[in-house]
């Protein structure tokens, strides 16, 4: 994912980043929100052993019960994690953990393509 630095949360994204932190404390450590989005969230970690940067998308707690929604974010993971271009961020991996929805991926440094 090309973005810019991580931002301020929002107070809806500070609940997301606390339940997130929680289900990731042993695997990575939340360093901020690169953006959001209308599925939800994306933010910047460091994977705790191998020190590597990643991004991490979250799907919004509102759209967890809508299984639609929720069959559409995974396969948005499962096709990216099969794409192989250099244009194209990887997905190393794809999780439910306490309620929350997300996957790992590529963070590619850059500006952020709003500005």
């Amino acid at each position: 994912m090309r973005t810019g630095r991580p931002r301020t949360s929002t107070p809806k994204a500070v609940t997301l980043e606390t339940r997130l932190k929680k289900a990731l404390r042993s695997t990575h450590e939340i360093d901020g929100l690169l953006g959001t989005g209308g599925m939800g969230n994306v933010y910047l970690a460091t994977h705790r052993q191998l020190g590597s940067k990643v991004a991490i998308k979250v799907l919004s707690e509102e759209l967890c019960s809508d299984t639609v929604i929720v069959g559409r974010f995974l396969n948005e993971a499962k096709i990216e994690a099969n794409l192989q271009h250099p244009n194209i961020v990887r997905v190393f991996d794809v999780k439910k953990q306490t309620g929350l929805h997300y996957f790992v991926m590529d963070y590619i440094e850059g500006e952020d393509l709003a500005e």
